[in-house]
């Protein structure tokens, strides 16, 4: 019966020690993933009626500076808008990086769903000033 129990302990030490083992693992290798967070549908973004674009608030500058053969536009929209009008990102914005947000690790993202830490705030979280002179508070 000794010798029962200790094989018995034996085995479960074994497995206490490889089920820690994977979980350190798994903890090690969240830390190495990265995710992105998507823009969500309340930013604020420049629509382009004329190419049926959009651009994000940064990327305006650039976008002034392109030849163009028509007199566009801008006007101050969401992202929600643009997608119901099922307008594209505008390519050079997009390659900035500019609809996506600050990566951050797959360990972080479960910790920040879980409500354990504050979300990274992004730049479409950051409060701005309509036309008519209302702040806006994106995300309330």
């Amino acid at each position: 019966m000794a010798k029962k129990m200790e094989n018995f302990r034996e085995i479960l030490s074994k497995a206490v020690i490889g089920f820690a083992s994977i979980g350190f693992l798994l903890l090690m290798v969240s830390f190495m993933i990265r995710v992105g967070t998507a823009m969500p549908d309340y930013a604020l973004v420049y629509l382009d009626d004329d190419a049926h674009t959009y651009l994000a608030p940064f990327c305006i500058e650039e976008w002034q500076t392109r030849p163009s053969e028509t007199f566009a536009f801008l006007r101050a929209g969401t992202a929600g808008e643009a997608h119901q009008l099922d307008y594209d990102p505008d390519t050079v914005c997009r390659d900035t990086g500019a609809f996506t947000g600050e990566d951050q690790s797959f360990f972080r993202a479960i910790l920040e769903s879980a409500g354990v830490v504050e979300p990274i705030t992004q730049w479409w979280d950051a409060p701005y000033r309509k036309e008519d002179g209302t702040i806006v508070y994106p995300g309330q």
